[in-house]
Protein backbone atom coordinates (compact mmCIF):
# COMPACT_ATOMS: atom_id res chain seq x y z
CA UNK A 1 0.00 0.00 0.00
CA UNK A 2 1.01 3.63 -0.69
CA UNK A 3 2.41 5.27 2.42
CA UNK A 4 -0.22 7.17 3.91
CA UNK A 5 2.12 10.15 4.58
CA UNK A 6 3.14 10.17 1.07
CA UNK A 7 -0.91 9.87 -0.21
CA UNK A 8 -1.63 12.59 2.08
CA UNK A 9 1.49 14.47 0.46
CA UNK A 10 -0.05 14.12 -3.20
CA UNK A 11 -3.69 15.21 -1.86
CA UNK A 12 -2.49 18.69 -0.71
CA UNK A 13 0.04 19.23 -3.79
CA UNK A 14 -3.15 18.10 -5.98
CA UNK A 15 -4.94 20.57 -4.00
CA UNK A 16 -2.22 22.92 -3.46
CA UNK A 17 -1.94 23.25 -7.36
CA UNK A 18 -5.79 24.23 -7.77
CA UNK A 19 -5.42 26.81 -4.89
CA UNK A 20 -2.81 28.50 -7.19
CA UNK A 21 -3.95 28.43 -10.26
CA UNK A 22 -7.47 27.06 -9.93
CA UNK A 23 -7.71 27.65 -13.81
CA UNK A 24 -6.24 24.60 -14.09
CA UNK A 25 -9.30 22.67 -12.88
CA UNK A 26 -10.78 23.05 -16.46
CA UNK A 27 -8.31 20.51 -18.23
CA UNK A 28 -10.11 17.64 -17.97
CA UNK A 29 -7.20 16.15 -17.84
CA UNK A 30 -7.01 17.74 -14.14
CA UNK A 31 -10.44 16.23 -13.00
CA UNK A 32 -10.82 16.04 -9.26
CA UNK A 33 -9.82 12.45 -8.16
CA UNK A 34 -10.63 10.30 -5.43
CA UNK A 35 -9.18 12.17 -2.80
CA UNK A 36 -9.21 10.76 1.01
CA UNK A 37 -9.29 13.37 3.61
CA UNK A 38 -12.52 14.96 3.80
CA UNK A 39 -11.19 18.88 4.13
CA UNK A 40 -9.50 18.09 0.80
CA UNK A 41 -12.78 16.43 -0.56
CA UNK A 42 -14.10 19.83 0.35
CA UNK A 43 -11.72 21.80 -0.57
CA UNK A 44 -11.92 20.53 -4.11
CA UNK A 45 -15.97 20.46 -4.37
CA UNK A 46 -15.72 24.25 -3.67
CA UNK A 47 -13.37 24.59 -6.48
CA UNK A 48 -14.79 22.89 -8.87
CA UNK A 49 -17.91 24.50 -7.73
CA UNK A 50 -16.48 27.90 -8.71
CA UNK A 51 -15.96 27.26 -12.38
CA UNK A 52 -19.71 27.93 -12.73
CA UNK A 53 -19.41 31.52 -12.08
CA UNK A 54 -17.94 33.88 -14.30
CA UNK A 55 -14.23 34.65 -13.47
CA UNK A 56 -14.46 33.16 -10.38
CA UNK A 57 -11.00 31.23 -11.01
CA UNK A 58 -9.04 34.05 -11.95
CA UNK A 59 -8.59 35.36 -8.69
CA UNK A 60 -6.78 32.54 -6.95
CA UNK A 61 -6.79 35.22 -3.60
CA UNK A 62 -10.32 35.61 -3.97
CA UNK A 63 -11.06 32.18 -4.31
CA UNK A 64 -9.15 31.23 -1.24
CA UNK A 65 -10.90 34.05 0.93
CA UNK A 66 -14.65 32.32 -0.59
CA UNK A 67 -13.53 29.03 0.47
CA UNK A 68 -12.10 29.59 4.17
CA UNK A 69 -15.19 31.53 4.48
CA UNK A 70 -17.87 28.91 2.90
CA UNK A 71 -15.86 25.70 4.79
CA UNK A 72 -16.45 27.03 8.42
CA UNK A 73 -13.68 23.96 9.35
CA UNK A 74 -11.51 24.99 12.32
CA UNK A 75 -8.02 25.64 11.33
CA UNK A 76 -9.14 25.92 7.66
CA UNK A 77 -8.90 29.33 7.22
CA UNK A 78 -6.95 31.60 4.70
CA UNK A 79 -3.78 31.03 5.69
CA UNK A 80 -4.18 27.45 5.72
CA UNK A 81 -5.30 27.67 2.39
CA UNK A 82 -1.84 29.90 1.20
CA UNK A 83 0.21 27.22 2.81
CA UNK A 84 -1.71 24.24 1.04
CA UNK A 85 -0.59 26.35 -2.06
CA UNK A 86 2.92 26.90 -1.05
CA UNK A 87 3.59 23.15 -0.21
CA UNK A 88 2.55 22.60 -3.94
CA UNK A 89 6.07 21.14 -5.87
CA UNK A 90 5.13 23.00 -9.11
CA UNK A 91 1.48 23.88 -10.04
CA UNK A 92 1.93 22.68 -13.45
CA UNK A 93 2.54 18.91 -12.27
CA UNK A 94 -1.13 19.05 -11.33
CA UNK A 95 -1.82 16.00 -13.56
CA UNK A 96 0.66 13.97 -12.04
CA UNK A 97 -0.38 14.65 -8.86
CA UNK A 98 -3.86 13.62 -9.64
CA UNK A 99 -2.51 10.64 -10.88
CA UNK A 100 -0.84 9.88 -7.67
CA UNK A 101 -4.20 10.48 -5.81
CA UNK A 102 -5.95 7.85 -8.48
CA UNK A 103 -2.82 5.40 -8.11
CA UNK A 104 -3.58 5.28 -4.15
CA UNK A 105 -7.12 4.88 -4.25
CA UNK A 106 -6.24 1.85 -6.53
CA UNK A 107 -4.46 0.32 -4.25
CA UNK A 108 -7.06 1.21 -1.32
CA UNK A 109 -9.64 -0.16 -3.10
CA UNK A 110 -7.64 -3.73 -4.11
CA UNK A 111 -6.72 -3.92 -0.30
CA UNK A 112 -10.33 -3.81 0.61
CA UNK A 113 -11.38 -6.56 -1.44
CA UNK A 114 -8.98 -8.99 -0.24
CA UNK A 115 -11.14 -9.47 3.11
CA UNK A 116 -14.18 -10.34 0.55
CA UNK A 117 -12.19 -13.27 -0.85
CA UNK A 118 -12.90 -16.67 1.29
CA UNK A 119 -10.21 -19.41 1.11
CA UNK A 120 -10.93 -22.80 0.52
CA UNK A 121 -10.30 -25.54 3.42
CA UNK A 122 -7.93 -27.22 2.88
CA UNK A 123 -7.79 -30.57 4.67
CA UNK A 124 -4.81 -32.06 6.73
CA UNK A 125 -2.61 -33.84 4.28
CA UNK A 126 -4.17 -32.23 0.97
CA UNK A 127 -2.58 -29.13 -0.68
CA UNK A 128 -4.34 -29.08 -4.25
CA UNK A 129 -3.31 -26.34 -6.81
CA UNK A 130 -4.64 -23.15 -5.71
CA UNK A 131 -6.66 -21.68 -8.01
CA UNK A 132 -7.22 -18.43 -9.71
CA UNK A 133 -9.23 -16.73 -6.75
CA UNK A 134 -7.61 -18.35 -4.01
CA UNK A 135 -3.53 -16.89 -5.75
CA UNK A 136 -5.41 -13.45 -6.10
CA UNK A 137 -6.36 -13.63 -2.82
CA UNK A 138 -2.96 -14.30 -1.53
CA UNK A 139 -1.82 -11.76 -3.43
CA UNK A 140 -4.19 -8.86 -2.38
CA UNK A 141 -3.77 -9.62 1.29
CA UNK A 142 0.24 -9.78 1.31
CA UNK A 143 -0.75 -5.77 -0.53
CA UNK A 144 -2.99 -5.16 2.22
CA UNK A 145 -0.66 -6.16 5.31
CA UNK A 146 2.01 -3.53 3.84
CA UNK A 147 -0.39 -0.86 4.79
CA UNK A 148 0.83 1.49 7.36
CA UNK A 149 -1.17 3.02 10.30
CA UNK A 150 -3.56 5.10 8.92
CA UNK A 151 -3.55 9.36 9.48
CA UNK A 152 -6.41 10.48 12.30
CA UNK A 153 -8.90 12.12 9.78
CA UNK A 154 -12.06 13.26 12.60
CA UNK A 155 -9.53 14.22 14.87
CA UNK A 156 -7.21 16.51 12.35
CA UNK A 157 -9.49 18.37 9.87
CA UNK A 158 -6.84 20.38 8.84
CA UNK A 159 -3.36 18.44 8.43
CA UNK A 160 -0.29 20.96 8.38
CA UNK A 161 1.02 21.48 4.51
CA UNK A 162 3.93 19.73 4.04
CA UNK A 163 7.24 21.55 4.54
CA UNK A 164 10.98 20.15 4.42
CA UNK A 165 12.25 20.60 7.82
CA UNK A 166 15.39 18.26 6.73
CA UNK A 167 19.04 18.92 7.29
CA UNK A 168 21.29 18.77 4.54
CA UNK A 169 22.44 15.11 3.82
CA UNK A 170 26.01 16.65 2.83
CA UNK A 171 27.25 19.51 5.41
CA UNK A 172 29.49 22.49 4.25
CA UNK A 173 33.11 21.15 3.68
CA UNK A 174 35.44 22.41 6.58
CA UNK A 175 38.89 25.02 4.62
CA UNK A 176 41.13 21.52 6.08
CA UNK A 177 39.03 18.76 4.90
CA UNK A 178 39.98 16.02 3.03
CA UNK A 179 38.50 15.27 -0.26
CA UNK A 180 35.11 14.40 -0.29
CA UNK A 181 34.52 10.30 -0.08
CA UNK A 182 32.24 8.66 -3.31
CA UNK A 183 29.66 8.61 -1.27
CA UNK A 184 29.53 12.05 -0.81
CA UNK A 185 30.16 12.71 -4.05
CA UNK A 186 27.25 10.39 -5.00
CA UNK A 187 25.41 12.10 -3.31
CA UNK A 188 26.23 15.47 -4.90
CA UNK A 189 25.20 14.10 -7.88
CA UNK A 190 21.85 12.93 -6.96
CA UNK A 191 21.14 16.50 -5.41
CA UNK A 192 22.00 18.25 -8.34
CA UNK A 193 19.31 16.00 -10.34
CA UNK A 194 16.92 16.42 -7.70
CA UNK A 195 17.35 19.90 -7.08
CA UNK A 196 18.11 21.52 -10.79
CA UNK A 197 15.57 20.54 -13.78
CA UNK A 198 17.22 19.53 -17.02
CA UNK A 199 20.46 18.07 -15.57
CA UNK A 200 19.49 14.96 -16.12
CA UNK A 201 19.44 15.30 -19.97
CA UNK A 202 22.61 16.47 -19.31
CA UNK A 203 24.21 13.01 -17.84
CA UNK A 204 22.60 10.21 -20.14
CA UNK A 205 25.85 8.77 -20.62
CA UNK A 206 25.67 8.04 -16.45
CA UNK A 207 24.77 4.41 -16.08
CA UNK A 208 23.85 3.56 -12.37
CA UNK A 209 26.49 1.07 -12.41
CA UNK A 210 28.64 3.81 -11.02
CA UNK A 211 27.02 4.07 -8.22
CA UNK A 212 28.12 1.66 -5.50
CA UNK A 213 25.52 -0.98 -4.85
CA UNK A 214 23.17 0.38 -2.74
CA UNK A 215 20.55 3.03 -1.90
CA UNK A 216 22.11 5.84 -3.90
CA UNK A 217 22.17 3.34 -6.88
CA UNK A 218 18.35 2.66 -6.12
CA UNK A 219 17.86 6.16 -6.11
CA UNK A 220 19.43 7.07 -9.36
CA UNK A 221 17.40 4.01 -10.62
CA UNK A 222 14.32 5.82 -9.38
CA UNK A 223 15.33 8.89 -11.14
CA UNK A 224 16.02 7.34 -14.08
CA UNK A 225 12.50 5.70 -14.09
CA UNK A 226 10.35 8.57 -12.88
CA UNK A 227 12.10 10.34 -15.91
CA UNK A 228 11.42 7.37 -18.48
CA UNK A 229 7.38 8.04 -17.51
CA UNK A 230 7.53 11.52 -18.99
CA UNK A 231 7.07 13.18 -15.26
CA UNK A 232 9.00 15.84 -13.58
CA UNK A 233 12.23 14.49 -11.10
CA UNK A 234 11.17 16.16 -8.12
CA UNK A 235 10.92 14.95 -4.30
CA UNK A 236 7.88 13.80 -4.00
CA UNK A 237 7.75 11.99 -7.17
CA UNK A 238 11.40 10.07 -6.32
CA UNK A 239 9.80 9.13 -3.16
CA UNK A 240 6.56 8.16 -4.69
CA UNK A 241 8.13 5.78 -7.05
CA UNK A 242 10.38 4.71 -3.79
CA UNK A 243 7.83 3.49 -2.17
CA UNK A 244 6.04 1.76 -5.10
CA UNK A 245 9.52 -0.31 -5.69
CA UNK A 246 10.32 -0.89 -2.00
CA UNK A 247 6.41 -2.56 -1.59
CA UNK A 248 7.29 -4.81 -4.65
CA UNK A 249 10.79 -5.71 -3.14
CA UNK A 250 9.04 -7.19 0.05
CA UNK A 251 6.29 -9.15 -2.13
CA UNK A 252 9.07 -10.64 -3.99
CA UNK A 253 11.11 -11.21 -0.80
CA UNK A 254 14.38 -9.28 -1.14
CA UNK A 255 17.09 -8.85 1.10
CA UNK A 256 16.14 -5.73 3.50
CA UNK A 257 18.68 -2.77 2.92
CA UNK A 258 21.28 -1.76 5.42
CA UNK A 259 19.51 0.52 8.19
CA UNK A 260 22.99 1.49 9.47
CA UNK A 261 23.68 3.40 5.94
CA UNK A 262 22.47 7.14 6.00
CA UNK A 263 20.83 6.85 2.86
CA UNK A 264 18.44 4.45 3.85
CA UNK A 265 16.76 7.02 6.44
CA UNK A 266 12.98 7.83 6.08
CA UNK A 267 14.09 11.62 5.02
CA UNK A 268 17.14 11.07 3.32
CA UNK A 269 15.73 12.30 -0.17
CA UNK A 270 14.14 15.20 1.64
CA UNK A 271 17.89 15.65 2.75
CA UNK A 272 19.17 15.71 -0.59
CA UNK A 273 16.66 18.27 -1.70
CA UNK A 274 18.07 20.71 0.72
CA UNK A 275 21.55 19.98 0.29
CA UNK A 276 23.56 22.66 -1.03
CA UNK A 277 24.72 22.12 -4.51
CA UNK A 278 25.73 23.78 -7.53
CA UNK A 279 24.00 23.35 -10.84
CA UNK A 280 26.09 21.44 -13.14
CA UNK A 281 27.59 19.43 -10.28
CA UNK A 282 25.97 15.99 -11.71
CA UNK A 283 28.14 16.62 -14.65
CA UNK A 284 31.61 17.05 -13.38
CA UNK A 285 31.14 14.82 -10.25
CA UNK A 286 29.31 11.77 -12.67
CA UNK A 287 32.33 11.95 -15.10
CA UNK A 288 35.01 11.76 -12.07
CA UNK A 289 32.74 9.05 -10.76
CA UNK A 290 32.54 7.14 -14.42
CA UNK A 291 36.49 7.71 -14.32
CA UNK A 292 36.92 5.83 -11.13
CA UNK A 293 35.01 3.14 -12.19
CA UNK A 294 36.28 2.83 -15.84
CA UNK A 295 40.33 2.79 -14.26
CA UNK A 296 38.73 -0.19 -11.31
CA UNK A 297 36.94 -2.08 -14.12
CA UNK A 298 40.47 -1.84 -16.19
CA UNK A 299 42.36 -2.54 -13.16
CA UNK A 300 40.70 -5.87 -12.04
CA UNK A 301 40.64 -6.78 -15.67
CA UNK A 302 44.36 -6.57 -15.64
CA UNK A 303 44.59 -8.50 -12.47
CA UNK A 304 42.81 -11.66 -14.04
CA UNK A 305 45.10 -11.46 -17.16
CA UNK A 306 48.19 -11.51 -15.00
CA UNK A 307 46.67 -14.26 -12.73
CA UNK A 308 46.02 -16.61 -15.25
CA UNK A 309 49.46 -15.74 -17.50
CA UNK A 310 51.21 -16.70 -14.00
CA UNK A 311 49.04 -19.71 -12.95
CA UNK A 312 51.89 -22.97 -12.11
CA UNK A 313 49.06 -25.45 -13.98
CA UNK A 314 49.49 -23.69 -16.86
CA UNK A 315 52.86 -23.44 -16.75
CA UNK A 316 53.79 -26.95 -16.24
CA UNK A 317 51.42 -27.88 -19.17
CA UNK A 318 53.26 -25.82 -21.44
CA UNK A 319 56.48 -27.43 -20.18
CA UNK A 320 55.67 -31.11 -20.50
CA UNK A 321 54.35 -30.43 -24.15
CA UNK A 322 57.85 -29.40 -25.08
CA UNK A 323 59.73 -32.04 -23.57
CA UNK A 324 57.22 -34.41 -24.91
CA UNK A 325 57.11 -33.53 -28.34
CA UNK A 326 61.05 -34.20 -29.40
CA UNK A 327 60.53 -37.15 -27.84
CA UNK A 328 57.22 -38.58 -29.93
CA UNK A 329 59.02 -36.97 -33.11
CA UNK A 330 62.43 -39.12 -32.68
CA UNK A 331 60.54 -42.70 -31.61
CA UNK A 332 58.54 -42.57 -35.41
CA UNK A 333 60.55 -44.05 -38.18
CA UNK A 334 61.11 -41.92 -41.02
CA UNK A 335 58.85 -42.44 -43.90
CA UNK A 336 60.19 -44.60 -46.77
CA UNK A 337 61.35 -42.90 -49.41
CA UNK A 338 59.61 -43.51 -52.72
CA UNK A 339 60.32 -46.18 -55.52
CA UNK A 340 60.75 -44.91 -58.54
CA UNK A 341 58.90 -46.33 -61.46
CA UNK A 342 60.70 -47.47 -64.52
CA UNK A 343 60.64 -45.79 -67.79
CA UNK A 344 58.52 -47.22 -70.49
CA UNK A 345 59.42 -46.60 -74.24
CA UNK A 346 57.08 -44.21 -76.07
CA UNK A 347 54.84 -46.38 -78.55
CA UNK A 348 55.97 -46.68 -82.12
CA UNK A 349 55.05 -43.38 -84.59
CA UNK A 350 52.67 -44.98 -87.45
CA UNK A 351 53.74 -44.76 -90.84
CA UNK A 352 52.00 -43.89 -93.93
CA UNK A 353 51.28 -46.89 -96.09
CA UNK A 354 50.93 -46.99 -99.73
CA UNK A 355 47.53 -47.46 -100.19
CA UNK A 356 46.65 -44.80 -98.71
CA UNK A 357 44.48 -42.02 -99.80
CA UNK A 358 46.78 -38.43 -100.63
CA UNK A 359 45.26 -36.29 -98.68
CA UNK A 360 46.31 -32.36 -99.52
CA UNK A 361 45.95 -29.40 -97.49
Amino acid sequence: MTDPQLALRAEQAYIGALLSDPRLIRDPHNTTPSLKHPTHQAIARHIDGARMYLGALDNPARLIEDIAERLNLPGVDADYLHGLARACPDPADVAVYARMVAEAQVRRTLASYAAGIDFPTIKPGHEPEPGYLTRLGQALRRQASFEQPDIPQKNNPAPAPYVNTATAAIAEPAADQQPPTRARREELVLADLIQHRGQLAEVEWLSPEVFAPGPRREIYETILTVDSYGEPVSELTIEWELDRRRNQGQQQEQPEPDRDDPATRPDYIARLAVTAVAVGAAVEIGSQLLEDSLRITLAAEAAKILIRGSEPTLAAEATATAEVTPTATAAQPAPAAPTPQALVAPPPTPTSGGNQPDIRP
